[in-house]
């Protein structure tokens, strides 16, 4: 089965995303034709974009829609990177206020070297913040000016864990955040 309206087709599995999508496509196309499509998917709310996405990944519609599809595809990778460099490297909080280093963009999946401090080597000028919820200082604590050993944020993250992952700017702590893990978004 399928879900039709102008000249879409939206596949079963997808119909229910389809339907509200469908009033939506052909202003959608119509507005890609002089504005970047990027541009026009930018528009739209979150779980639109997402639906856009899913329609493109799954092969469903025309050329228009595969073009909206593949920039909103984009869009949601552009957010995750954006997440993930906001992303404290020691505890996980997701809410920093900007990256803690220049060019931190996530932590290096499994398989990959491991780091070792002092970062800003792998990762570029340190913001020389702390993050607000497990305290963890970035160029602080892992190239301590006072000639002190470097913290990982491995060995910080453990050590924050161990005494109940307490906030380290309660002021800071988000309505969303999990008690039981001290982690924005639990």
């Amino acid at each position: 089965m399928t879900v039709t309206g102008s000249s879409y087709r939206i596949p079963a599995p997808l119909s229910g995303v389809g339907r509200e999508l469908l009033d939506l496509l052909p202003g959608l196309v119509e507005a890609a034709r002089t504005t970047p499509p990027l541009a026009v998917v930018h528009r739209l709310p979150p779980d639109r974009q997402d639906a856009l996405a899913r329609l493109s990944e799954a092969g469903a519609g025309s050329p228009e829609l595969a073009r909206l599809g593949s920039a909103a595809a984009r869009l949601r990778a552009l957010r995750a990177a954006a997440r993930a460099a906001r992303t404290c490297p020691a505890c996980g909080f997701d809410g920093l206020d900007g990256p803690p280093y220049l060019a931190f963009e996530g932590l290096p999946q499994d398989g990959a070297a491991p780091l070792v401090p002092p970062y800003a080597v792998a990762f570029g000028d340190p913001s020389g913040t702390r993050c607000p919820c497990c305290g963890y200082g970035f160029g602080l604590d892992d190239d301590p000016a006072d000639g002190s050993p470097p913290v990982t944020f491995e060995a910080w993250g453990a050590r924050w864990r161990a005494r109940g992952r307490p906030w380290s700017d309660p002021a800071r702590r988000p309505s969303g955040s999990d008690p039981a893990t001290g982690v924005h978004g639990g």
